[in-house]
């Protein structure tokens, strides 16, 4: 069961790197240096959501889940911001709007799978 619940927290964590970096190409970071930046950022916080997130699908309502995700989500959004404001040495966008639009569009993309 564990080995189940690893895999499942490194897939998404695969995806989530996938996914926001085609993002974040698509905003014209290109820096060799910001690309590594988000890719380590993500390996800091993802799997713990991951990780939370599946435990709360044993004995708690959706409802718990969901509002737990999201809270964690914005929380994220500004710890992420922050990282990227101090690590990002090329990227012209705000670091916090970075942050939001990667963050929210790989979560919205979470929710079709």
């Amino acid at each position: 069961m564990i080995l189940i619940i690893l895999i499942n927290i490194i897939k998404c964590l695969l995806l989530t790197i996938i996914v926001e970096l085609i993002i974040a190409a698509l905003l014209n970071v290109r820096n060799k240096g910001d690309i590594l930046n988000i890719i380590l950022v993500n390996i800091m916080t993802n799997p713990l959501l991951n990780g939370i997130s599946i435990y709360l699908n044993y004995g708690y309502s959706s409802n718990v889940k969901n509002n737990f995700v999201i809270i964690y989500e914005i929380v994220n959004v500004f710890f992420e911001g922050f990282i990227y404001s101090k690590v990002l040495k090329k990227c012209k966008l705000n670091p916090y709007l970075l942050s939001f639009i990667l963050n929210w569009i790989s979560y919205l993309l979470s929710l079709l799978f």
